[in-house]
């Protein structure tokens, strides 16, 4: 089971129409409506979304890889998270944030989201510089 303090953090981009949370049960193929009621209320303590991302399954290196995705959506201003997914994919990214959770992990680090999404963006540049 994620640990619950991996979730609390996907839960920062949780308002009106949009929620992280709604958007990884989607990709789990775990439809939630836009009308959903439960859209928007994550930023409270008892979130229906929040128990069933716990319920999942999910392992806290792909909880933690959903959250850099959310940051590159937002720093990237990409508006629809499918759209986030296969940049994230094709741009190199998901195998940059590999490498960096690895090793982060390896040597006993604490895992910091900014700092994860940092340095796998520094990654992927240095890797299209070279390219160039």
């Amino acid at each position: 089971m994620p640990h619950r303090e991996i979730v609390d953090n996907l839960i920062g981009e949780c308002t009106g129409e949009y929620c992280t949370l709604a958007e990884i049960l989607k990709v789990l193929n775990q439809t939630i409506p836009k009308h959903n009621p439960d859209y928007g209320h994550c930023q409270n303590k008892e979130c229906p979304l929040k128990e069933r991302v716990l319920e999942s399954g999910l392992s806290d290196r792909l909880l933690e890889q959903f959250k850099a995705i959310e940051i590159y959506k937002l720093k990237k201003g990409i508006p629809c998270w499918d759209e986030a997914l296969r940049s994230w994919s094709h741009e190199g990214y998901a195998e940059a944030f590999s490498e960096i959770y690895n090793e982060t992990i390896k040597k006993g680090d604490e895992i910091d989201h900014h700092m994860i999404y940092d340095e796998t963006e520094a990654r992927v540049n240095s890797l299209h510089a070279k390219v160039a």
